[in-house]
C-alpha cells in the first residue's frame, strides 16, 4: 500500500514524529534512507542535527544519501536497503534539481508504489507535487542554481504551503494569490499537521483543524 506523509517539521517536533513512528515498520533494527540534500545548502543546518540525533535515539540506522552525489542504480540499491525514505528540509530548488539529475523522481514513485514510506518534510515533501511552485510566492533569497523547470515528481496530486502560520496576514493573502492562478488545489499545514497519503485517501493529522484557503 502506498504510504507518503507530508510534514511541515519531519521528527523535530514532537506530533509529528508521533504519527510519523505509527506507520514505521515493527521489525527492528530499522535503517532509514535519510535525504539530507535541501539542507546541504542553507545557512544554519542545525535543524537537520538535530533530526539525525532524534533518530539516533529513537534507535533507527540512518544511511545518508546525498542525491546531489549519488544517482542511478546506486541509488536505487541504496534506497532499496533501507526501510523506509526520510527527505530533509531546506532549500527546496537544490533538491528539486538533484531529484531530476539523479534518478530519485523515476525512483521513488516505483518504490512508494511498492510499500516503501516515504516522509518529507518541508522542501523534502514539496518534490513530491506536481511542481514546486509554493516558495515563488513568497518574497524570499532562496537560490534557485539556474533551475527554471519547476516541474517534480507529481506523486501528491496538490501542492501545499509548509510551516504556514494563520496569524501571518501577509502570509495568508500570497497563497490567496497564488491559488487564484494554481493549477492544482492548495492547502496548508502548520509545524504540527501533515498529510497522510494511502491508496485510498489523503488524511489530515496533527494538531488542530485544517486550515481552509477561500
Amino acid at each position: 500500500m502506498k504510504r507518503i506523509m507530508i510534514t511541515s517539521s519531519g521528527f523535530l517536533r514532537k506530533p509529528m514524529r508521533e504519527e510519523i513512528i505509527k506507520l514505521l515498520p515493527t521489525e527492528r533494527p530499522l535503517k532509514v534512507a535519510y535525504i539530507p540534500t535541501a539542507s546541504k545548502v542553507v545557512k544554519d543546518d542545525s535543524y537537520a542535527k538535530k533530526d539525525v540525533a532524534i533518530l539516533n535515539d529513537l534507535g533507527i540506522t540512518v544511511d545518508e544519501i546525498d542525491i546531489a552525489e549519488v544517482q542511478g542504480s546506486e541509488l536505487e540499491q541504496r534506497l532499496r536497503n533501507n526501510n523506509f525514505i526520510y527527505a530533509q528540509g531546506g532549500n527546496p530548488y537544490w533538491i528539486l534539481k538533484h531529484v531530476k539529475e539523479s534518478g530519485f523522481d523515476k525512483i521513488v514513485p516505483q518504490l512508494i508504489e511498492e510499500g516503501m514510506l516515504y516522509v518529507g518534510k518541508s522542501a523534502g515533501a514539496y518534490v513530491l507535487a506536481p511542481e514546486v511552485i509554493i516558495p515563488s510566492w513568497f518574497p524570499n533569497n532562496w537560490r534557485t542554481f539556474g533551475l527554471t523547470d519547476v516541474t517534480a515528481m507529481g506523486v501528491v496530486p496538490f501542492i501545499w504551503k509548509a510551516h504556514f502560520d494563520p496569524a501571518n496576514t501577509e502570509e495568508l493573502e500570497a497563497i490567496k494569490r497564488g491559488k487564484e492562478t494554481s493549477k492544482y488545489p492548495v492547502r496548508v499545514i502548520t509545524n504540527d499537521q501533515g498529510f497522510l497519503i494511502t491508496d485510498d485517501e489523503v488524511k489530515f493529522v496533527g494538531i488542530g483543524e485544517e486550515f481552509k484557503i477561500d
